[in-house]
């Protein structure tokens, strides 16, 4: 893909992108779920430390005593699936660049 191309893309997916509000009961497929997070690790990171680690949560129990945690208590309990974003600060780089990634 060409440098014009490849910029077309990236704007037409930021042009794109949507606030989802209501959503299927739908489980998404694990491989699906894998694909989102390895284009997470691939986010710049400082001196390419990838400070972030991820835990995916289908545990229905897991994700109610996770909800009880949270002001969202209702999104939490009721996702099909949830992504734990974690940041390991002995990996870290900069504290305010490595938190923008």
């Amino acid at each position: 893909m060409e440098e014009k191309q490849f910029q077309e893309a990236v704007f037409k997916a930021i042009l794109g992108r949507r606030s989802i509000r209501r959503y299927q009961n739908k489980i998404p497929e694990r491989e699906k779920i894998l694909k989102i997070l390895e284009a997470g690790i691939w986010a710049p990171s400082g001196l390419n430390n990838q400070p972030w680690r991820f835990v995916i949560i289908w545990s229905e129990e897991t994700k109610k005593r996770l909800s009880e945690l949270t002001k969202y208590k209702e999104i939490v309990k009721n996702a099909s699936v949830l992504i734990g974003v974690f940041l390991e600060k002995s990996k870290m780089y900069h504290q305010i660049k490595d938190h923008q990634s």
